[in-house]
């Protein structure tokens, strides 16, 4: 199976986390190690926990702060890391499938290489991407 390896912290406070993080972004800069230290010892589940005790805590978006204070691909990495597996599949679908052109070996890498519940998960994962995004680029790629 495919995924993450990142075992849940057995003990953590989200709101403890979400204050390192605001000390990571405060003043100049970040602190980039802090925040990818934090991050590659929480799960799925706990990253979200913690985006909801930064919300409440300093009443702006988690995700919205790291988007303004990284950048290139470690941002890319830190913001996925929000995400499951089959959202990241899904996202990297509908990517692939935006634009002028379909970039065939993302499908063929995610397709062929997910089992039927991956896939199902995919999909339920995509259609929430649809939604978010507006219409399906497969779509107004078969009306053409």
């Amino acid at each position: 199976s495919r995924g993450g390896t990142v075992q849940p912290a057995p003990a953590m406070d989200p709101k403890e986390d979400a204050d390192a993080l605001a000390a990571a972004m405060k003043g100049m800069g970040s602190n980039k190690k802090a925040i990818l230290t934090l991050f590659a010892s929480r799960s799925v589940f706990q990253r979200r926990l913690i985006a909801d005790a930064y919300k409440s805590a300093l009443g702006e978006s988690l995700k919205q702060r790291l988007k303004s204070e990284l950048s290139g691909d470690f941002q890319n990495c830190i913001l996925s890391s929000f995400y499951d597996q089959a959202h990241i599949d899904a996202r990297a679908l509908f990517k692939a499938m935006s634009g002028t052109s379909i970039n065939n070996q993302v499908l063929i890498d995610v397709m062929c290489t997910s089992n039927n519940w991956e896939l199902t998960a995919i999909n339920n994962a995509y259609l929430a991407v649809v939604e978010v995004q507006g219409k399906d680029p497969l779509i107004n790629t078969l009306e053409g």
